[in-house]
């Protein structure tokens, strides 16, 4: 601890107080008195169950029960002998490395029932129900949650390669061995209709993002469109050389003539389409990938990197990351590997595979990885950092393949699902938060406790019943039908009341048990051993135990062993202890409340018992036992540990979560407006320049707000975000579309999320555009005083700014020529005397404007979103407008800002003296 540990032991507390089983809603958090009185409590209860009172004197070197080492071993001015953890005396469980003892991926149930091998799988989009394809010439439709299978749907005439459901859920799409691709009615089972002009095989299926277009890829070297609505091939791509084995996500570029990716010089295995159908990826037997343009048809890149001279490349999978920065791809020689799209460059090799990788998927967030491989394996791979999480096995046998052909995620993230050779789809749960960076580490493991506990209540209840769905008999008197169905209904109703009832019943001991530990080591993961102190004078170890989750936070344990250690034996116990073993004992009781109960260090195969330091001090720390000898406390403190802390954070000063609810626009909807446009820029990868964190998430939830609450037109607003945002893109939209479509009764809104950097010599501020360079402002970057001397021109009757960058250079959201120094910049004078124009800005001149990772947004964007949503609507008429927006968004800002020590201060140009009866103009209606 090198004298000083940063975080409070309190914080100890608040985790493990910090969920409830009642309706998955995490408690109040406790003052740090009533905090700190149940840690007491519980050292107390420690210390009556073990008994343990300090021995007379150490053990002697040839006792018989001292063995090897224990004649070193000197009595704890603490409590004596430490002691291993009773675990059969307390209910509960406990938190230690080796989460495969805690079956956290484990198997959750498969699904048996098709006769060939298993080639696709899919879920649906609300996660409840899984589809497969199979040699058998089948789909099959399962209910995910009882592992029942709900429906067969046949027509093909031979094996289903790949299979997909529409983004409503309410179709499903297939292709298969018959050259066909088919349509069907998820609810009924019917085919809706069969598309046929493939030439060949149909390997790979894809909905649009918007469902009304589908893509194939074929063995007769095409992929194809069609639209769902018609049945019609509105176009097919040519150029590959080779069958098109797998194709993902496509929106159509186009409606006129066709499209050809010429590039590779082999074989095309996979294709996939960004998140915003913007880009093509595929990949081929020639060992790379290539990046293509939809609209234009251009190949932007090529990635090299798969296959050596001992294996081959053939990448066989490729996917997009859901924000679309990253690709991810699987091939034969036994890798995968994780691609910077914007620059080509190879970030990351993952190897553990002896065999072909087959398919490959990101998780929902982007965090995780999914692959399955010929070596009958699924293995998760976190991406960040490139490590193997967990293989996954339980496919083949000594009879069937086990080669897994299919993997995918679950839209919550929490499960996976394969498809084999084996002829089974397998679902395994994964101990994967998928939830928004706002909340904490202590906020997720509450909120993963009450869901955990839902789901494990679930499926103790037997599985929520399956509405039927009845049609009626080609020869069946519609009155019998209807029979039929009111005694369905009934039973169904029947079924679904019992269901209801069961999962009422409080949840057992055993499952609010399991629900902790999966919500334990899926936040926080394992524990470890951070740091070690060592007191001479005491002959004690202290240590920090720290968790190995991603999500956990700065959360971090502090704890002293109980038993004491000679000097001359420090340094080898010190070496061991580094890599102990640190055990956490959670007690949990009826009513739901989890309680730390003990903990113990496995040092060298031998375990010790240690404390939770619990009264944090800003500069020590005093030791009271209670002695079981005489029942009463000790004279004085036992130990006084002279140990130094950082000024200790409580619960007042804790920064409040972020309200994630700012993702969703306001509830009041203003009249449609179609004089009012918008037009929204934000650039958040650069190429050479530091990221703008969120930026994209800005416009993108902005732009929402506007088109579902705020009256604007869908087709009036502008969102301008990465290569779309150069120079030039800006400004042929706002120097021709603007004055072209804008007249004297139009209002416009300006959004401009990105780098904002200064002239060295002027000090005048410029906007950064996509390709804009620092170093090179005049040519390549946006002079702030042209941005509004443009807007100034347009015959609007009202423009509103919100500038969420800044310009001083400092860092944050601004950029720096290479060799200035930041200044301060005269970004108030770059406002013409307009009486039009209105700008909110994030920061005043010589500040930085930064992001708010609580929020997921940039910080200045963040409460501009809060106060549209209604939070700055301060006489509760009902409308946010311009004033109200900026007396909620400096106060707000400025506050977060301090808590990250720097100043932001956002500006209103002009000011509220000169706009006068303008900062009345209405933004956003909130009821």
């Amino acid at each position: 601890m090198g004298g000083e540990c940063a975080v409070p032991a309190f914080f100890f507390a608040l985790l493990i107080s910090a969920a409830t089983v009642a309706a998955g809603c995490a408690q109040p958090r406790p003052v740090l008195d009533e905090t700190r009185q149940r840690a007491r409590q519980a050292d107390e209860e420690i210390e009556r169950e073990t008994g343990g009172s300090p021995p007379s004197s150490p053990p002697r070197a040839d006792s018989p029960s001292g063995g090897e080492g224990t004649e070193d071993r000197i009595p704890s001015p603490l409590t004596g002998e430490g002691q291993g953890l009773p675990t059969d005396r307390v209910a509960g469980i406990t938190w230690e490395p080796g989460a495969d003892d805690h079956d956290l991926f484990r198997e959750e149930r498969t699904f048996k029932g098709h006769g060939d091998s298993v080639r696709s799988v899919a879920f649906s989009p609300d996660g409840r129900y899984a589809l497969s394809g199979s040699d058998d010439n089948t789909l099959k439709l399962w209910d995910v949650g009882s592992g029942n299978l709900v429906r067969t749907f046949k027509s093909h005439g031979s094996a289903v390669y790949s299979v997909a459901f529409s983004p409503d859920g309410r179709t499903a799409l297939s292709g298969g061995w018959d050259w066909t691709l088919k349509l069907w009615d998820v609810g009924t089972g019917n085919l809706v209709r069969t598309f046929k002009g493939h030439g060949d095989t149909v390997r790979s299926v894809a909905f649009s993002p918007d469902g009304r277009y589908a893509l194939s890829g074929s063995d007769d070297k095409t992929l194809k469109l069609w639209d769902m609505g018609s049945g019609n091939l509105v176009r097919t791509f040519k150029g590959h050389g080779s069958a098109v084995y797998e194709a993902t996500d496509l929106r159509p570029s186009r409606e006129d003539g066709l499209r050809t990716f010429k590039g590779h010089g082999s074989t095309v295995y996979s294709v996939a389409f960004s998140p915003d159908g913007r880009y093509a990826l595929s990949g081929s037997d020639d060992k790379t990938l290539k990046l293509w343009d939809v609209e234009s048809g251009n190949l932007l890149r090529t990635f090299k990197g798969h296959g050596d001279v001992f294996r081959s490349g053939i990448v066989n999978s490729v996917a997009f990351s859901p924000d679309g920065r990253t690709a991810l791809s699987g091939s034969y020689d036994n890798t995968l590997k994780l691609w910077d799209v914007e620059s080509g460059n190879l970030l990351r090799t993952f190897k553990g595979y002896g065999d072909t990788v087959r398919s490959v998927a990101f998780s929902p967030d982007g965090g995780y990885a999914l692959s399955g491989s010929d070596d009958k394996t699924l293995k998760l791979w976190d991406v960040g950092s490139g490590n193997l999480v967990r293989t996954f096995k339980g496919h083949g046998d000594v009879f069937r393949s086990g080669t897994v052909n299919s993997v995918a995620f679950s839209p919550d993230g929490r499960y996976a699902l394969s498809g084999s050779d084996d002829n089974t789809l397998k679902l395994w749960q994964l101990p994967v938060v998928n939830a928004d960076k706002g909340l904490t580490g202590f906020e997720l493991f509450s909120k993963l406790f009450a869901d955990e506990l839902r789901r494990l209540a679930e499926g103790s209840a037997g599985g929520k019943p399956v509405p039927p769905v009845l049609t009626q008999g080609k020869y069946e008197k519609t009155a019998d039908f209807r029979e039929r169905v009111a005694r369905a209904k009934a039973d169904y109703q029947s079924e679904t009341d019992a269901y209801s009832r069961r999962l009422l019943r409080p949840a057992p001991a055993a499952l609010r048990a399991e629900a902790l530990k999966n919500a334990l080591y899926s936040v926080f993961g394992e524990p470890a051993i951070a740091e070690t102190q060592y007191d001479p004078d005491r002959g004690l170890f202290s240590c920090v135990v720290k968790p190995t989750g991603k999500r956990a936070g700065d959360f971090q344990l502090n704890l002293v062993l109980k038993e004491g250690v000679a000097n001359d034996r420090a340094e080898a116990f010190d070496r061991d202890l580094k890599q102990g073993v640190p055990r956490i004992r959670f007690a949990l009781d009826d009513s739901g409340r989890i309680s730390f109960a003990q903990a113990e260090i496995e040092v060298s195969a031998r375990a010790y018992a240690a404390l939770p330091t619990k009264e944090t001090l800003k500069r020590s720390l005093a030791q009271v036992r209670i002695d079981p000898a005489d029942g009463g406390a000790a004279a004085g403190p036992v130990a006084s540990l002279d140990i130094r802390y950082s000024a200790p954070q409580t619960l007042e000063t804790l920064e409040p979560a972020a309200d994630l609810s700012v993702d969703e626009p306001p509830s009041g909807r203003a009249r449609r407006d179609e004089k009012s446009f918008a037009l929204l820029i934000a650039i958040e990868r650069y190429p050479g320049l530091p990221a703008v964190d969120f930026a994209e998430r800005d416009a993108k939830t902005l732009q929402k707000y506007l088109v579902r609450s705020m009256g604007f037109p869908e087709e009036n607003v502008i969102a301008l975000t990465g290569l779309q945002a150069t120079k030039s893109g800006i400004q042929k939209y706002l120097n021709e579309w603007l004055p072209k479509n804008t007249d004297a009764h139009s209002r416009l809104l300006v959004f401009y999320a990105g780098h904002g950097a200064p002239d060295p010599a002027s000090g005048g501020g410029y906007l950064v555009p996509y390709d804009g360079d620092p170093n090179f402002l005049e040519t390549t970057g946006l002079a702030l005083k042209d941005f509004y001397a443009a807007l100034s021109k347009l015959p609007a009757k009202e423009v509103i700014v919100a500038m969420d960058s800044c310009f001083s250079g400092a860092g944050g959201r601004s950029v720096l020529a290479k060799g200035a120094r930041p200044l301060v910049t005269k970004v108030d004078s770059a406002l013409p005397p307009s009486s039009k124009i209105v700008a909110l800005t994030a920061a005043s001149g010589s500040e930085i404007s930064g992001s708010y990772e609580g929020g997921s947004h940039g910080l200045f964007t963040y409460f501009f979103l809060k106060g549209l949503r209604g939070a700055a609507d301060k006489d509760g008429d009902g409308w946010v407008t311009v004033g109200e927006a900026y007396d909620y968004l400096k106060p707000n800002v400025q506050k977060i800002a301090r808590r990250q020590n720097r100043d932001q201060t956002p500006q209103l140009l002009p000011g509220l003296e000169v706009l006068g009866p303008r900062a009345d103009l209405k933004l956003s209606k909130v009821k």
